[in-house]
C-alpha cells in the first residue's frame, strides 16, 4: 500500500470513529481520484490539492476525534499533506 493510501485509511478510520461519516467518504473519494492512474493528471492534481486543503488546522484539524489526541491528529494530517505535496511535485 502506498503512503497516501495508508494515511488516507488511517484518517478515514479516525473520522468514522468520531462520527464524521460524510467527511470520511469525501476523503475516500478524493484519495481514489489521486491514485487512479486512468484519470487525467489535472483531475488527480485537483483532488490532491483538495485533500491538502482539508489537512489544514481550521478544517480537519478542528475536528474532535475521540480516539487520538490533538497533537497526534495534527501530525497525521501533516504527514498526509506532505505525502500529497510529494505527489504533486512528481
Amino acid at each position: 500500500m502506498n503512503t497516501i493510501a495508508k494515511y488516507s485509511d488511517e484518517i478515514r478510520q479516525h473520522l468514522l470513529h468520531g462520527g464524521f461519516d460524510d467527511e470520511a467518504g469525501h476523503i475516500r473519494q478524493l484519495t481514489h481520484e489521486v491514485l487512479d492512474e486512468q484519470l487525467p493528471a489535472q483531475t488527480r492534481r485537483k483532488a490532491a490539492v483538495d485533500l491538502i486543503d482539508r489537512c489544514h488546522v481550521r478544517w480537519l484539524g478542528d475536528y474532535y476525534i475521540p480516539d487520538i489526541d490533538y497533537n497526534a491528529w495534527g501530525n497525521l494530517l501533516t504527514r498526509f499533506a506532505k505525502a500529497l505535496n510529494t505527489f504533486l511535485r512528481t
